[in-house]
């Protein structure tokens, strides 16, 4: 072996194990996780998936108190089934995504509840307005990923979410529910 390829190979070990790290400190959620809204339209519940959302969450089962999450969501990826349904909701009465593509929650604290029971109070920016939300999170294991799962109400009108048309069949509520894989 000569001297090149050895500080070759061990710029490449080193690279690898730099980019390891950023990886495992970045904490990226898993693409297998779901985040849905479920509202209800006459009567009826609609439960209707995000496709495209990212975020990190720094937990530590022996320090949950320093746990501290961030989640973004395309909010022109809600898919209410129906493409005509979908380009509504994108309209500037609902989440106008073409002036606010994304909605975002940041958590500013979590406190352990109890075995695999956090809650995490933060953040949740729709449309341009903030308001705090608090959620009940359950944790556990899933093989060598960890998994958060929650659901939280809130008012779309609340968020500047409303076209005054469908008040008489389409509910204020939204139950907002993930299941965060890491």
């Amino acid at each position: 072996m000569t001297l090149r390829s050895f500080r070759s190979g061990a710029t490449a070990l080193g690279l690898a194990l730099s980019l390891a790290a950023i990886a495992a400190a970045d904490r990226l959620i898993d693409p297998k996780s779901t985040l849905t809204a479920t509202f209800t339209q006459e009567k009826v519940p609609v439960e209707a998936p995000f496709h495209k959302f990212s975020g990190h969450i720094d937990y530590d089962p022996a320090n949950p108190a320093a746990a501290k999450a961030s989640l973004e969501v395309q909010t022109a990826s809600l898919d209410i089934g129906s493409p005509e349904y979908n380009e509504e909701v994108q309209g500037k009465k609902w989440f106008d995504a073409a002036h606010f593509p994304k909605g975002t929650f940041v958590s500013t604290a979590v406190v352990a509840k109890g075995p695999g029971k956090l809650q995490a109070t933060g953040n949740l920016t729709l449309k341009g307005k903030t308001a705090p939300v608090t959620v009940l999170i359950t944790v556990s294991k899933a093989g060598a990923l960890t998994q958060f799962d929650g659901a939280f109400d809130l008012s779309r009108k609340a968020y500047g979410i409303d076209d005054p048309q469908w008040n008489d069949v389409l509910e204020d509520n939204v139950k907002v529910k993930f299941h965060l894989l890491q």
